[in-house]
């Protein structure tokens, strides 16, 4: 009888935050997404996806409420080595606060895909 009351109060997820700053080096190239498939072999395939070269500080809100997953690649498409600190919460709560030092193609992944079984 009492497991009902664990259920009414569970709640889906609404945002998805990101941030990269203490960053050394040029620039780090950040791919997100909130509309993606991870397939087998943990492949990702998305539907929409974003882009961007940072430089500076970010902070970003992502509504995830339609998908409910996000999706964050960090990676240093330079020859020159960089250090960040990315961290990703999911509403208020961390998930992902690390600090890494990438050399030219490596990379740095968040992947969050709420109340879905994994394909792998």
């Amino acid at each position: 009888a009492g497991c009902g009351i664990f259920e009414s109060v569970r709640r889906d997820p609404k945002q998805a935050q990101l941030s990269i700053d203490q960053i050394d080096g040029p620039s780090v190239e950040v791919t997100t997404s909130v509309d993606f498939l991870v397939t087998q072999g943990n492949h990702i395939s998305f539907e929409d996806m974003t882009v961007e070269t940072v430089t500076a500080d970010i902070n970003r809100t992502y509504d995830i409420r339609e998908r409910l997953r996000f999706y964050v690649l960090a990676e240093n498409v330079l020859a020159e080595t960089i250090t960040f600190r990315m961290r990703v919460w999911i509403d208020d709560k961390s998930w992902y606060n690390e600090v890494k030092t990438l050399t030219e193609g490596e990379t740095a992944q968040f992947i969050y895909r709420y109340s879905e079984p994994a394909l792998y």
